[in-house]
């Protein structure tokens, strides 16, 4: 019998206490004309990437200002292409772990 040691999927939101941002990279992608960032998955610690448009990242280790009104937290999901056991058929990858990276808008960019 072929038993997978990955975790089963299972939809957690990984708390902001446990810092998921940690490792995270942003790269600006000029073409493309928005920021990639890519990191571990803090549930199944598989690779991830996750591509957002028209805003400037802040990654929550940076320590935005919290008055900041520009500033918000974007929900990241795991997006990894490994095969976690009961994961449902219409989800196309990830491990269901969802956390958030703050992000801050260009200025002027907001209505």
């Amino acid at each position: 019998m072929n038993q997978s040691t990955e975790k089963p999927y299972e939809e957690v939101n990984v708390p902001a206490a446990e810092n998921p941002a940690a490792g995270w990279s942003a790269e600006w992608d000029a073409e493309g004309k928005l920021w990639r960032l890519a990191g571990k998955c803090p549930r199944c610690a598989h690779d991830c990437v996750k591509e957002v448009f028209d805003q400037v990242v802040v990654l929550a280790l940076q320590g935005a200002p919290e008055d900041d009104p520009d500033v918000g937290t974007h929900v990241v999901q795991c997006s990894c292409s490994v095969a976690h056991p009961e994961r449902p058929d219409e989800v196309a990858n990830g491990c269901g772990a969802f956390w958030g990276i703050q992000l801050k808008h260009p200025a002027g960019s907001r209505p």
